[in-house]
């Protein structure tokens, strides 16, 4: 459970931007990778299966899922053949990004975590898809937005309530 002191630290140091976020169906039996992303990245399947491989590791996708892409890990993943995988994703950066995944329950040896709701997930990420136009006003929207997916995410993965955060 996170403690009293981890809720402070992360609120009073975390500082994101959005840098994109989209969703979409890879054609079949597609692969991405190997490659590496300078920012973090979450994947949520919302259909299909695929396959993760990071660290020496393969992790099955299917829908409910999402799986965390941190910066400059050398990673890849492929979309099944038979039934294409369709997920959407958001890239960030920024201050306190390693103790909000953290908090949410991704670490080295849980890339791929299941959420219990992808109703809230799912409107929170077409929420920060559409304030794309580059405005000033668009961008603080967004930023509001990437926030309220990551509390989303915390809410609904079926890790946070164990996670340990990093001081």
């Amino acid at each position: 459970m996170i403690t009293y002191d981890a809720v402070t630290q992360v609120m009073e140091h975390t500082n994101l931007t959005h840098v994109i976020s989209f969703h979409g169906t890879p054609l079949p039996g597609d692969v991405w990778g190997w490659g590496i992303r300078p920012h973090y990245l979450i994947h949520y399947v919302t259909h299909g299966q695929g396959l993760l491989e990071i660290g020496g590791s393969s992790y099955p996708l299917s829908a409910g899922q999402a799986f965390l892409i941190r910066p400059y890990h050398l990673v890849r993943y492929s979309s099944c053949a038979d039934n294409p995988i369709t997920y959407w994703w958001v890239e960030w950066r920024g201050e306190g990004s390693d103790q909000l995944v953290d908090a949410m329950g991704f670490d080295q040896d849980h890339p791929v975590l299941t959420f219990r709701s992808s109703t809230e997930v799912l409107a929170a990420m077409d929420l920060l898809e559409r304030a794309q136009d580059g405005s000033l006003a668009d961008n603080l929207e967004r930023k509001g937005e990437l926030y309220r997916l990551m509390s989303c995410f915390l809410r609904n993965s079926m890790r946070a309530d164990h996670a340990d955060v990093k001081d």
